[in-house]
């Protein structure tokens, strides 16, 4: 095993504790598909609601907000035991919600965008994971309270960890990806749905103009085939045909009349003559 995991450290530029990194990064992954998007959704909802309620709790009993009459009520060491007890609540949610199911989680009719969205997802969710448990491990940002995970900052491989490309990008970046994570879901529980029907509107009535220009440009251009129609109906069929039929008319008419008026004039002077004869 010990070759094998160097020869894909080398060819992946990263470091043997990488590959075991990614090699459990990839059995997770394989995981949530197999859970669904539905289930993986869950899961993270259970992170979030538990991080909600341990910086709840970390606000409301905080010292520096108690009074003596608050103080009265909640003792400075039953707050410590309160806001200790709520980080573990985050993972014990985040096992819990799946089983549990019951959420919402809005979901695409194309299956080519949901399959994209459940690794997406279950990318995300194996992230957020980590950052909370590095967060609570090193005491840093808002996880600096007294945990069982302190622990895991004093084993051997845990500086290996953070000394990898994996771990290292996300010990740097805690802030970003827990403000992320919670905005995603407010935005996904809250809002997704009011977004996608003003999206789908504005998309209807966009499609509602382009059909009403193509409609337009339509019978514009039918207008266009008529008048040209007429037109040429006028010029070919109406005038043309009517002046050469006048001119015809003159040319053989006129010479009609005058053969006819010459005959007559011709034939009625000899009968006039013939009658002078008699």
């Amino acid at each position: 095993m010990g070759p094998l995991i160097q020869t894909a450290a080398t060819a992946l530029s990263v470091s043997p504790i990488d590959v075991y990194v990614i090699v459990a990064v990839l059995v997770l992954w394989i995981v949530f598909l197999v859970m669904g998007i539905q289930r993986t959704y869950e899961a993270y909802f259970g992170l979030v609601v538990g991080l909600a309620i341990y910086l709840m709790l970390t606000v409301l009993l905080s010292p520096m907000y108690q009074t003596p009459e608050t103080a009265k009520i909640i003792s400075p060491g039953t707050s410590k035991f309160l806001i200790g007890s709520s980080t573990y609540l985050i993972f014990i949610l985040f096992i819990l919600t799946p089983i549990a199911g019951g959420i919402p989680f809005p979901e695409t009719k194309l299956k080519f965008v949901k399959y994209l969205e459940l690794a997406a997802v279950a990318a995300f969710v194996w992230v957020f994971f980590f950052a909370l448990l590095l967060g609570f491990a090193s005491k840093t940002y808002i996880f600096n309270v007294d945990t069982a995970f302190v622990g895991i900052a004093k084993l051997g491989f845990y500086q290996e960890l953070l000394a990898g490309k994996i771990f290292s990008k996300i010990s740097m970046y805690l802030q970003p990806i827990v403000l992320l994570g919670v905005l995603f879901l407010i935005y996904k529980a809250l809002l997704s749905e009011l977004i996608g029907v003003i999206l789908a509107s504005v998309w209807k009535w966009l499609m509602s103009l382009r059909n009403k220009g193509k409609k337009d440009d339509g019978k514009a251009a039918a207008g266009g085939h008529d008048e040209h129609a007429a037109g040429g109906h006028d010029d070919h069929g109406g005038g043309g045909h009517d002046e050469h039929a006048a001119a015809w008319h003159d040319d053989h008419g006129g010479g009609h009349d005058e053969h006819a008026a010459g005959g007559h004039d011709e034939h009625g002077g000899g009968h006039d003559e013939h009658g002078g004869h008699h």
